[in-house]
């Protein structure tokens, strides 16, 4: 296990889950909102649609459209071509297990394992700003029946293997 994710994993699982709340799981709810196209869309292609929705708790870091538009011109186009670079891209953005907002702020300054293989995402935050890589989170602790979405305002690009 990498050395950072034990105080994560300890604070998740002291954490009330917030999908008791939830009626939607994590793909049902990026499909059915409007600001998620892109992702539901790249989620499809990569096919880790399915992988998200056989397991879980994840918590996945959901950039919007708008943080996709943000990316250099082409980079999309290039991404849907890519199925298997698009999945390395979003694999980047979910943690195998649930992180509420309030616990991962309690870790800033470490890092978490992803489901990218051996590419941990930091984690930092200053008073209620959670910065996860280079984007913020917008919208945090989103429940859904298998984990918990965190809303974020840029695309994590994990670092070149």
């Amino acid at each position: 296990m990498h050395p950072f994710v034990a105080p994560i994993l300890a604070l998740a699982l002291a954490s009330p889950a917030a999908a008791q709340e939830a009626s939607k799981s994590l793909v049902e709810y990026v499909a059915e909102e409007p600001n998620f196209q892109t992702l539901y869309s790249y989620l499809k292609l990569s096919g880790l649609d399915k992988a998200l929705e056989e397991g879980g708790p994840y918590t996945v870091f959901a950039p919007t459209d708008e943080a996709f538009a943000k990316l250099p011109k082409g980079t999309t186009d290039a991404l849907a071509g890519d199925p298997e670079g698009l999945a390395r891209i979003l694999k980047f953005h979910v943690i195998p297990q649930e992180v509420m907002a309030s616990d991962a702020k309690k870790a800033a300054g470490s890092e978490v394992k992803t489901l990218l293989e051996g590419c941990p995402l930091p984690i930092s935050g200053r008073g209620e700003m959670l910065m996860v890589g280079k984007a913020r989170v917008v919208k945090a602790d989103v429940p859904a029946t298998n984990g918990v979405i965190h809303v974020i305002d840029s695309v994590l690009l994990p670092p070149e293997q």
